[in-house]
């Protein structure tokens, strides 16, 4: 069992590693930007999750992830169940790149996205991908960055999420 975002790549590959293994998945979501569109709600990382096999449940708001999920875990009788943490992750963050806030595109990543996927071919997702390599371009132009030096840009995945979010320049306008 794990919890996260709607969209969340992490979930998604929980679930895949889970029907790998033939393990049952339970995956309780929130929708944090309460974006009702269907495209949103259904597709993406969500309907990859589902493919998987995996129990989706919905929540108003991730507030105790771990206690939330034990919740669950004593509501569907779980035996033996193994909670997953959200997030655990020691890295650099320049947080002046995500905003408006998680889950929601800006412009500099869609700019981000348009320009990997037109001059490279590489797919990025407005959540995490394009975000990051909008801060990397801004960090390399504004000489933050030695762009003499060896660099290394790892993408995570995500590109399941960009379908997620149709008619993403209105979002962002």
């Amino acid at each position: 069992m794990t919890a996260g975002a709607i969209q969340s790549n992490h979930v998604r590959q929980t679930a895949a590693i889970a029907a790998k293994y033939g393990l049952k998945c339970v995956a309780l979501l929130e929708n944090p930007i309460r974006n009702q569109d269907s495209n949103f709600l259904n597709n993406g990382n969500k309907l990859l999750t589902e493919l998987f096999n995996a129990q989706c449940v919905m929540c108003n708001e991730l507030t105790d992830p771990n206690v939330q999920m034990k919740a669950l875990i004593n509501q569907f009788k779980l035996e033996d169940a193994y909670i997953i943490p959200v997030g655990g992750s020691d890295v650099l963050l320049w947080d002046n790149y995500f905003a408006p806030m998680y889950g929601m595109p800006n412009k500099k990543g869609l700019d981000a996205i348009t320009l990997l996927a037109q001059k490279e071919g590489i797919l990025l997702d407005p959540v995490y991908t394009g975000k990051a390599m909008a801060g990397l371009i801004d960090n390399v132009l504004n000489n933050t960055i030695d762009s003499q030096k060896p660099l290394l840009f790892v993408h995570t995945g995500g590109a399941p999420a960009l379908f997620a979010y149709s008619g993403i320049d209105a979002i962002i306008d």
